[in-house]
């Protein structure tokens, strides 16, 4: 009997190698598709992250957009008050400067001879004058004569008359029938509005 003896061991290393060949082939394959898909899908998600940045961008700009218009709208409304108290004091001013005009017209034009006023204070309604006479019935004639006009002021009142300090006496303490007497006398304002501020001097000096 004749045995014949074949040697598989190249065979089977051929097997092997081709074995192992595939299984890295296939290794390969399965690693590329893995590194493609995690490509695509971070490519996916890079999209979906600068879409969503433009998005928050946009709305940040929009927002900054409303902003600036609230604020320009916030300085327009400051202006429009700033602009309504300016035309607000002009009104006061200008129904203040007719109020005094009359008032100091009246005052001017009606003052007797002999008779000077120093100062012209105002205070909040009332009006003072201050001033110098060489006759006390003069003034009284000019209190009655203000009281005319109670468009100007309400009322027309005399406060004080005193002796002016200079005045010079004889030897009894009698003073002379033209001494000089310094009075004060106030006007009650009629227009409410009117604030001078500071007493104003009147320089005007009628002998």
């Amino acid at each position: 009997m004749r045995v014949i003896l074949f040697n598989l061991t190249p065979y089977r290393e051929r097997r092997e190698a081709l074995q192992r060949q595939l299984f890295l082939g296939e290794s390969m394959l399965v690693l590329l598709g893995a590194l493609l898909l995690c490509w695509s899908v971070n490519s996916v998600l890079d999209e979906k992250v600068n879409a969503k940045q433009a998005y928050l961008d946009r709305i940040h700009a929009l927002q900054q957009t409303v902003a600036d218009r609230v604020a320009e709208v916030d300085g327009i409304k400051k202006k429009l008050t700033t602009l309504r108290r300016q035309v607000s004091v002009l009104k006061s001013i200008e129904s203040d400067s007719r109020f005094s005009s009359e008032l100091l017209s009246v005052i001017d034009q009606s003052i007797p001879q002999g008779m000077a006023l120093k100062r012209i204070v105002v205070s909040r309604d009332k009006v003072f004058l201050i001033g110098r006479t060489d006759n006390v019935n003069t003034l009284a004639r000019w209190v009655a004569y203000l009281k005319r006009f109670p468009k100007v002021y309400s009322d027309a009142s005399l406060i004080s008359v005193t002796l002016a300090q200079d005045t010079k006496t004889n030897d009894k303490g009698i003073a002379p029938a033209d001494a000089l007497h310094d009075f004060e006398l106030q006007l009650k304002v009629a227009a409410p509005s009117l604030d001078l501020g500071q007493p104003a001097e009147d320089g005007s000096d009628r002998t």
